[in-house]
């Protein structure tokens, strides 16, 4: 079931900036486990957990509502490696 509670935690946070990154930046999991101190196991869990909820109106939106985060991290990785 989809809550936006979980969302809201840092956790949450960072899942959906991995969703963002991998769906709309192309970013590999060892590439997004380097940037979050994770490992791509665990990127790849997090992507299979919300492809479940990846087309639902509201997951959309907040992702969508970490987007200038997302563009940050993904400029700042792409500079810096």
């Amino acid at each position: 079931m989809f809550s936006k509670k979980e969302f809201s935690k840092e956790k949450g946070i960072k899942m959906l900036i991995t969703y963002d990154l991998y769906h709309t930046y192309g970013f590999y999991h060892k590439d997004i486990a380097k940037i979050f101190g994770y490992a791509p196991t665990t990127i790849g869990y997090w992507l299979n957990s919300m492809k479940k909820i990846g087309h639902l109106k509201d997951f959309k939106k907040i992702v969508s509502d970490q987007k200038e985060t997302t563009f940050e991290i993904a400029k700042n990785y792409l500079l810096n490696n």
